[in-house]
């Protein structure tokens, strides 16, 4: 077996990275395509982010996601997570665009929305 240790992988072509077994087989792609951790209670400040540019704060639990490199298409999915104590949050993205999207939050106890202090979401495709 050996160990890999490199600070940069580079695709030969603007698709992610691929993960092959010995075989050839495609087992993954690097995909994580934008991440980001933020306070929105506050000013929406960022805690740690990648791809992320800015928040753009559209009123309680509504929020534009700007990315710092625009996707190549708008064929990617935004996972989503929110809580603040004991109180969860159901999310997700809409409005999808290359540039952007809209993350809304909502408490799972009253479908009400909500600004959380630990809202995070990451971009795959």
């Amino acid at each position: 077996m050996s160990t890999l240790q490199v600070g940069t992988i580079k695709s030969s072509n603007s698709e992610p990275p691929v993960i092959q077994n010995s075989s050839g087989v495609e087992k993954a792609k690097l995909c994580v395509r934008a991440f980001v951790n933020f306070d929105a209670q506050s000013s929406n400040a960022i805690r740690a982010s990648y791809n992320i540019s800015s928040i753009g704060d559209n009123g309680t639990g509504n929020f534009t996601i700007n990315f710092s490199n625009s996707m190549a298409n708008d064929d990617y999915q935004v996972y989503s997570k929110a809580n603040i104590g004991n109180d969860f949050s159901f999310s997700g993205g809409h409005n999808i665009a290359t540039g952007s999207f809209t993350l809304v939050t909502r408490q799972t106890r009253t479908s009400n929305s909500a600004d959380f202090s630990e809202t995070a979401c990451i971009v795959i495709s």
